[in-house]
């Protein structure tokens, strides 16, 4: 199975998707879900993700990146 096109939902990972000039929340965001390859795409577009825990932490790229790679090495 290749894992970088997996299917992984925000809520699995424990966050949430917010407008990067507003940092607020996307109330109903188009897409749900993210894979290893579309993290890129989501910071180009203009979306920050941060913690659903502490809405105090939001996450660059990177870390969102080993987010995900530990999220499918658990699978």
């Amino acid at each position: 199975m290749n894992k970088e096109n997996v299917l992984v939902t925000f809520r699995e990972l424990g966050l949430i998707i917010c407008k990067a000039d507003t940092k607020r929340k996307v109330t109903c965001p188009i897409w749900d879900k993210i894979t290893l390859k579309s993290v890129f795409i989501f910071y180009r577009m203009g979306y920050v993700f941060r913690d659903s825990q502490d809405s105090k932490k939001y996450y660059s790229s990177d870390e969102i990146t080993e987010k995900v790679k530990r999220y499918l090495a658990a699978l």
